[in-house]
């Protein structure tokens, strides 16, 4: 699913963001990697991570320290809380995300806002707070429609999707999962569209079961 907001949204301000791409390191399982032998890789890999974070870390204290724009701040924190949810660390990704929302909020970048409040869902759904989650997942999907972001939209129909298969709530999720498969049709996102017919594969099935 997106996670990358930069490339779906433009701040609102008419600030420049000027923060270092660094690129987002993908969602790796521990367990599975031990399970398949890969012990030192994933040690490695898990190194590797946390290398990033610091890097991003760093790069949000130099954009404090050098009083940057409030949207290369409010992406900083965007990116870095992030990879703590990929790392499975998510009461430090709420407080970071929860930090860059704010930001969103006073600079009037509503796809950020959007972005942020579908990813702060996957940190609440993760600490089991499904009620909270599903109505982060709504203000978001709300936001996006009212803005015509297609490319963030699809992440928070993907997220609201997520959330109902955890409340088995199926047929509801099969059925965001089609608006967002049909939404990365017309963004001509082949990658996105794999990713999506995999989650919506995965309800279908858990219907039947």
């Amino acid at each position: 699913m997106p996670d990358d907001h930069s490339n779906s949204a433009q701040p609102k301000d008419g600030n420049q963001r000027n923060l270092k791409q660094i690129p987002i390191l993908p969602v790796l399982s521990l367990c599975l990697s031990l399970a398949s032998g890969f012990y030192w890789k994933s040690l490695l890999l898990i190194a590797q991570q946390q290398s990033r974070i610091e890097q991003v870390s760093q790069v949000c204290g130099e954009l404090v320290a050098e009083s940057a724009s409030v949207s290369s701040l409010a992406d900083c924190l965007t990116r870095l809380g992030l990879m703590y949810v990929d790392g499975q660390h998510h009461v430090e990704a709420i407080v970071l995300l929860r930090n860059a929302l704010t930001l969103a909020k006073d600079t009037n970048d509503q796809a950020l806002e959007g972005f942020v409040l579908c990813n702060l869902a996957y940190s609440y759904l993760a600490l089991n707070q499904y009620s909270l989650a599903s109505q982060l997942t709504e203000a978001g999907l709300a936001i996006t429609r009212a803005i015509g972001d297609r490319g963030v939209q699809v992440h928070c129909l993907v997220s609201r999707g997520v959330i109902a298969v955890a409340l088995n709530q199926t047929s509801a999720a099969i059925a965001f999962y089609l608006e967002a498969l049909k939404l990365a049709q017309q963004l001509d996102d082949l990658g996105l569209q794999s990713q999506i017919r995999q989650y919506l594969k995965d309800a279908q099935d858990a219907q039947f079961q």
